[in-house]
């Protein structure tokens, strides 16, 4: 009475190894897959940070050009302006003489 039953579990028991086997199979195979795809979007985002990179050296130089641009041109009108206001106030403060 009992070896039907025992049969019947072995079929079970043979066709559930076999779903749980096609189920790691196809884990397997899909996380083989995901590193590809994530290894992809590193190699796409480390191209940006690099490219992120020289744009920020390169605007560094820039400003340090400005900044070199501006002291040399800046100085001078700087003086110049403060050599102006100077004569303005000599003009102002002579005695103007009227006759």
């Amino acid at each position: 009475m009992q070896d039907p039953h025992l049969q019947s579990w072995s079929l079970l028991d043979r066709d559930h190894c076999d779903s749980v086997s096609g189920g790691i199979k196809a884990l397997e195979a899909s996380t083989v897959r995901l590193p590809i795809i994530g290894g992809a979007r590193v190699e796409q985002m480390n191209s940006l940070v690099a490219e992120l990179t020289n744009v920020s050296a390169r605007e560094h130089c820039l400003l340090d050009e400005c900044k070199d641009f501006l002291s040399t041109t800046l100085i001078p009108l700087q003086v110049l302006h403060c050599s102006l206001r100077t004569q303005v106030m000599q003009v102002q403060r002579e005695p103007t003489n009227k006759s």
